[in-house]
């Protein structure tokens, strides 16, 4: 009786292993194609149509010229998209993705799988090479993306993983960012932002960035060659950075032109330190400010390089060094500033020249 049970197992276990054989012989023949359509069709709800679906051993399927339909969602076309599916699979999860790629695609919000579904198939890695794509108003062109060790939450702000991205064009309502380069790790309210560089309104920007008290918090941020007028532009980009970021820990500007108002500032090199961006000078908390031009315009005042250093500090504003030219002359000051309370080490006016006549100042 023992010889028969062990006979009988012995023939269910060499049919099994025989019937695996016979699959993955089949995914290496014509079949191929009839089986994985078939699989996704019945096993996931997912419509395929492909020019050719290869299988490479031991556990990637690839789709050339393929037409995705998935449940409830717009279909998806795509030039190529391989799949490697995990090898620790269980009966909870009988499907699992170690790595999707698709590469050649036109995508639009309406056509990327949600949140739940990606955690229905617990991918790990996604990459994304040669894609347009589009939500709204913001177009992304030439995305290439890579997510890796993800781990998915009830959202992306609460999903986990390190993300690097590259854009040749991002548009957002008419204003658009080039070159787009971004290395970064999602974590929720531990996010970072390692390294990101972009050309906007032809400047060069870089910047790295960390979450604090909920926003952004800008760090060794350089700005280069930036032409702004803030009072004329209402740029929405311009927009979305004061909705997210609210700190700065360190920023340059380089060599740029700035307008606001009824102030322009040419060639401004700039440095700020620990700004809190919600809060006036007064209030902020040792912040640091050094600034110098080839020349400053301000109600008609036309200051000649001058050089700015300002500390900022609980009411209290200092200020190391002030040295200008003005009108043939020459304007040098140190001392501090509080609400009710002026204190200067050092003024020093040199051969300034002008007239006031009624509401006029002649020079």
């Amino acid at each position: 009786m023992v010889r028969k049970i062990v006979a009988l197992f012995v023939a269910v276990l060499a049919l099994g292993l025989l019937t695996i054989l016979i699959v993955f012989g089949l995914l290496h023949t014509q079949y191929a194609k009839p089986m994985v359509i078939y699989t996704l069709d019945k096993g996931l709800g997912i419509h395929v149509k492909s020019e050719s679906i290869q299988y490479h051993y031991p556990n990637q399927v690839t789709f050339q010229n393929a037409r995705f339909e998935l449940p409830d969602q717009q279909p998806v076309e795509v030039a190529e998209l391989s799949v490697w599916l995990s090898t620790q699979l269980s009966t909870k999860q009988p499907i699992a993705i170690h790595e999707l790629l698709i590469d050649g695609a036109s995508l639009s919000a309406s056509q990327t799988p949600s949140v739940t579904q990606l955690k229905q198939w617990q991918i790990e890695n996604i990459a994304l090479d040669h894609i347009d794509y589009s939500h709204g108003e913001m177009i992304i062109n030439d995305l290439r993306l890579q997510l890796t060790g993800i781990e998915l939450g009830d959202s992306v702000i609460t999903s986990k993983g390190n993300v690097q991205l590259q854009a040749s064009q991002f548009y957002y309502q008419g204003s658009s960012l080039r070159n787009l380069l971004v290395d970064g790790e999602l974590d929720g309210d531990n996010s970072k932002i390692l390294g990101a560089s972009f050309t906007w309104n032809k400047s060069s920007i870089s910047t790295q960035a960390q979450i604090q008290n909920g926003r952004w918090s800008l760090v060794n941020t350089t700005i280069d060659r930036l032409d702004l007028d803030a009072t004329a532009q209402d740029d929405p980009l311009l927009s979305i950075l004061k909705k997210h970021v609210g700190h700065i820990n360190s920023l340059d500007i380089l060599n740029s032109t700035l307008s606001n108002n009824d102030m322009t500032v040419d060639n401004i090199s700039a440095s700020l330190e620990n700004i809190d961006l919600d809060k006036s000078l007064w209030k902020q908390s040792e912040a640091y400010i050094s600034v110098d031009a080839d020349q400053l315009i301000w109600r008609g005042f036309e200051f000649i390089e001058p050089t700015l250093e300002v500390y900022a500090n609980e009411e209290r504003i200092e200020v190391a060094d002030l040295d200008t030219q003005l009108e043939q002359g020459r304007i040098q000051l140190s001392g501090y500033v509080k609400l009710n309370e002026i204190k200067l080490d050092k003024l020093e006016v040199d051969g300034v020249k002008y007239i006031q006549e009624g509401d006029k100042l002649l020079y």
